[in-house]
């Protein structure tokens, strides 16, 4: 239990930071242990979820989060994250872990591209890619476990357009909601299916969590957008790594 709640802080520390939720160091270092991807994925959410929370009301005091894009990219977010759940809990791993490092590896070319001009007006964002994003990146939240982050911070950047610093703080919004629809979609699903999560597990991974969010929702301003990229890019190639390791295991 102290192995969870010290992966999840860390996690929580670097995903407010970076907007990803935190998941995409969660899952790999779970995986590492030994834990079941079916195991990992609620696990990493509930981290999520509680990590999101105390990250932002920072970046809420700041007023980084662009709320007409918010309002395109949740609902998607939420809908892709319940049926993500239920993915996780019954497709075969190796698939998954496949997605998972091809997602990784897209998100720390994109944390490296410059930033685009930044939109003004709402008709400046394109709510069609805007929505296709949250979708993804809420499937693949509750699929993976990995906040959904990886697609919102991409999307909002590319089609927001905004600076790196408000697509991470409207993502850690959007990933409040998606992870929690994806914890319970995977409980419920988990549940169904003979699967087992223990509370002790989940109360750890929550407490750790909230420890890694607060730290990091006060360090995140403190973050210059370079280094935020470079961090996104180097832990997400890890990432790839180590669910490429897991498929050849």
């Amino acid at each position: 239990m102290v192995l969870i709640a010290a992966i999840t802080a860390a996690a929580a520390l670097y995903g407010t930071i970076a907007g990803l939720g935190g998941g995409i160091i969660i899952v790999p270092a779970l995986l590492l242990t030994g834990v079941a991807l079916s195991t990992a994925t609620p696990l990493s959410l509930a981290a999520v979820f509680v990590g999101a929370i105390a990250g932002l009301l920072p970046a809420a005091r700041r007023r980084l989060i662009d709320r007409s894009a918010l309002l395109t990219l949740a609902p998607a977010a939420f809908i892709g994250s319940a049926l993500g759940g239920v993915a996780a809990q019954r497709l075969p791993e190796e698939p998954l872990l496949l997605v998972f490092a091809v997602i990784s590896v897209a998100v720390a070319r994109d944390a490296l591209l410059p930033d685009r001009p930044v939109a003004t007006k709402r008709s400046e964002h394109r709510t069609g890619q805007l929505t296709l994003g949250g979708g993804a990146g809420g499937f693949f939240s509750g699929a993976l476990g990995i906040g959904g982050g990886v697609f919102v911070v991409p999307t909002a950047r590319r089609f927001g357009p905004m600076r790196i610093e408000a697509a991470t703080a409207t993502s850690v919004a959007v990933i409040v909601g998606s992870s929690a629809i994806g914890v319970l979609s995977n409980l419920a699903t988990a549940t169904t299916a003979g699967a087992g999560i223990t509370s002790t597990e989940l109360l750890a991974a929550g407490l750790g969590a909230a420890a890694g969010g607060f730290a990091g929702g006060r360090l995140s301003p403190r973050v210059p957008e370079r280094a935020r990229a470079l961090l996104i890019a180097t832990v997400a190639v890890a990432a790839a790594l180590v669910a490429l390791l897991r498929l050849v295991a």
